[in-house]
């Protein structure tokens, strides 16, 4: 989780529209009327998810970062969460559309991480928007919504001043404050221009934002051509389809919302097939290892066979059925799958365990479909009914199961 606020660029143009329709967007993004900004007053200080040094540290946060307090509880600041923080959604509760969705559900629970048993932050009513930021399995990773809180001691933080709810808005979504006020153009008064002039001043914004957003799409997407699928490079492309999502769901122009959609399917198609890439090769390298490690064993048996006398198979096969079709205790042994030569020469496996041979492995009809030679050198636990045998050096067991561990 970065401990800076990182702001992207496409709160220009939330901050110009916001400048041309100020009191329609006033009244979208109202801010908790007692919110606050609060700086960070001491080094490496936590943010937990309670007012108490009981519950989990979160992150930590650097002297001089900035939050947005909300309340106070025994000494404890209240922190509205905002995009640095975890917030999880079950898929099944949400009706999502694109980076956007709906709360489906009258009371649904939003969770720290993706599981019914996570720790609850708070729970939303039905029609709530959220913010989605990717999907994890049946969870949607969100950006907390109003009312998630994260708590500090407030013997670290200093109060700064009043936050506006357009301030708040961008707090919340991950948005750069003082680059908006920078570069944000005067507002026109209604005798300056019309509402042409308004939607033209807006596609002109948003056509340079799309510009600059852009020049970063094409970095990025050389960089993941060129470069290994590693999770920083995922991390990247991750982040940057989530700003161009944003910003098409900001954007007024259709065009201009169309062309910013795109690139975010763009991103994330690219980043499935480095996940995919990254899996197979994965799942290669394991079946080389694996195979180069059977071959090694297979030499080593092969050379130095262990001699293991073997009884007359008829009396042998008597003792055998002896023990299947009488009353016995089952015995639980665990060791590793061996195997040896009897004294003709054919293949026997033994259960071994360090170093000393514990049982002769028979199957029983339960385990007879059990393929031994995929298990051999691994350690597995048995299960079954034990026989000694007359003319064999070690007892032989009747294997009811056979778990690897």
């Amino acid at each position: 989780m970065p401990k800076r606020i990182q702001l992207p660029l496409t709160v220009l143009l939330a901050t110009l529209i916001v400048s041309l329709m100020p009191a329609l967007i006033e009244a979208q993004q109202s801010a908790p009327e007692n919110a606050q900004w609060a700086e960070i007053t001491g080094d490496n200080v936590r943010i937990r998810a309670g007012a108490s040094t009981q519950y989990q540290a979160l992150t930590t946060a650097s002297r001089g970062e900035r939050f947005i307090v909300v309340g106070e509880r025994r000494g404890w600041a209240e922190l509205q969460a905002n995009h640095q923080f975890d917030a999880f959604v079950h898929r099944s509760l949400v009706d999502a559309d694109g980076s956007t969705g709906e709360i489906s559900g009258s009371r649904v629970i939003i969770r720290l991480r993706p599981s019914q048993e996570s720790f609850r932050l708070t729970s939303v009513t039905e029609g709530t928007r959220v913010n989605i930021v990717e999907r994890h399995g049946d969870w949607y990773q969100i950006v907390p919504p109003v009312g998630v809180s994260v708590w500090v001691s407030g013997d670290f933080v200093r109060t700064l001043g009043q936050a506006s709810g357009s301030e708040f808005e961008a707090y919340r979504l991950g948005r750069d404050l003082d680059e908006m006020r920078a570069e944000t153009p005067q507002s026109p008064t209604s005798s300056e221009t019309d509402d042409s002039d308004n939607r033209e001043r807006v596609r002109q914004a948003e056509q340079r934002l799309l510009d600059d957003l852009d020049e970063r799409f094409d970095a990025t997407m050389a960089e993941a051509g060129d470069g290994e699928p590693t999770d920083e490079m995922l991390d990247k492309l991750r982040r940057l389809a989530h700003e161009f999502e944003a910003f098409a769901d900001a954007a007024q122009s259709p065009e201009i919302t169309d062309e910013a959609r795109q690139r975010s399917e763009s991103l994330r198609g690219v980043r499935e097939d480095l996940v995919a890439a990254r899996m197979a090769a994965d799942a290669q390298a394991e079946e080389e290892h694996v195979e180069a490690e059977e071959a090694e064993a297979d030499a080593e048996a092969d050379a130095e066979p262990q001699p293991a006398p073997r009884a007359d198979d008829a009396a042998r096969q008597r003792a055998l059925e002896r023990l299947l079709y009488q009353p016995s205790e089952d015995y639980l042994a665990v060791g590793k799958v061996a195997d040896a030569r009897d004294s003709e020469g054919r293949r026997v496996y033994i259960l071994v365990h360090e170093g000393e041979v514990l049982f002769r492995i028979e199957l029983s009809p339960q385990t007879r479909d059990v393929d031994l030679r995929s298990l051999w050198h691994r350690t597995v636990a048995v299960r079954g009914r034990v026989v000694k045998i007359e003319g064999e050096p070690y007892p032989t067991i009747v294997c009811t199961e056979i778990t690897p561990k």
